[in-house]
């Protein structure tokens, strides 16, 4: 058995982008990411307002207590919160770097 070298034909490598080209994609994510995430993050909060609502009795009347109840639901908002904008993130980066584009969308833009 022969044991040979595998020429690989060279790779032609683009020209790199620069910081601010990638300074501004990376803008870009944040608004494609943060405009559903804090759609989803306004309607988790107003179906959780009750119990935010409970918790501000508690600065007006001295004598109030908060129930562990409200506040385990205060937090099961913000846990919600939390995991679907990790999720939105993952699957958009998750997604496209899968996908025919091989990257993000401002992997299309000019010089990236």
């Amino acid at each position: 058995m022969e044991v040979g070298v595998v020429e690989r034909p060279a790779v032609e490598r683009g020209e790199y982008a620069g910081f601010w080209s990638r300074f501004g994609a990376n803008i870009i994510d944040g608004i494609i990411i943060g405009i559903p995430t804090g759609i989803i993050s306004v309607i988790v909060s107003i179906f959780w307002s009750g119990a935010m609502m409970e918790l501000q009795e508690s600065t007006i009347d001295p004598n109030y207590e908060a129930s562990l109840s409200d506040i385990f639901v205060f937090m099961a908002g913000a846990i919600i919160i939390l995991f679907l904008s990790l999720l939105i993130s993952f699957l958009y980066y998750t997604l496209l770097h899968s996908s025919k584009w091989q990257g993000d969308c401002r992997k299309n833009t000019p010089k990236y």
